[in-house]
């Protein structure tokens, strides 16, 4: 009884304790069922946050900018579109669009998908990561265009962790882009930082 006792209060006593491991900085999380509230870092009674903040390729990410393109997926997008978003090593940033909303990527957590595709040649997979990695960096419209009608991707992220870890001259091209009508900005801004969501015009 008491072994059932003390595994019954784990969850209520281990809580706080997980969290200020994970985010040290951050005294008063979300208490909530919600896995997706923690990027809003400390919640106010008020309702604004200091938001979680996460080191990625030795840049402080904003987490919290990243829940709200997140939320935006997760309240407007219907059916399963393809995302392309950025890419990091397992158990980092990387996917979190994907891991969040459910849809389709161009590529995920690479040990993933090669669990899931065992019998591909592992440089089946580099090669997407590869691509990827060309598309968000390349100056090369033509390319990104060749890239995005390739992998039927309807939706393109640009936050952050995409700013951490591709070239600015690359990250521009999508501005680029929008203003040749290929591309629409559906969430963020260009004026201040945020994260930005782009649909490609079929």
């Amino acid at each position: 009884m008491i072994l059932l006792f003390l595994g019954l209060t784990y969850q209520i006593t281990a809580t706080d304790k997980k969290m200020n491991d994970r985010w040290p900085d951050v005294d008063n999380p979300p208490k909530t069922l919600d896995g997706s509230l923690f990027m809003l870092g400390n919640l106010s009674i008020g309702g604004t946050h200091t938001p979680a903040i996460y080191n990625e390729n030795e840049v402080d990410l904003d987490l919290s900018l990243d829940y709200e393109g997140i939320k935006f997926m997760q309240d407007t997008v219907i059916g399963s579109p393809v995302i392309v978003e950025g890419i990091t090593s397992e158990y980092r940033w990387g996917g979190r669009y994907a891991i969040h909303t459910g849809l389709p990527s161009v590529i995920g957590w690479s040990w993933h998908t090669r669990q899931h595709n065992s019998l591909l040649d592992r440089a089946v997979v580099d090669k997407r990561i590869e691509r990827v990695e060309e598309f968000y960096n390349t100056t090369d419209i033509s390319f990104a265009k060749e890239f995005l009608i390739r992998y039927r991707v309807s939706y393109i992220i640009v936050s952050e962790l995409e700013r951490a870890y591709y070239l600015p001259e690359g990250l521009d091209k999508f501005v680029t882009m929008a203003n040749l009508g290929e591309l629409t900005i559906v969430f963020g801004d260009l004026i201040k930082e945020s994260a930005i969501i782009y649909k490609v015009i079929d």
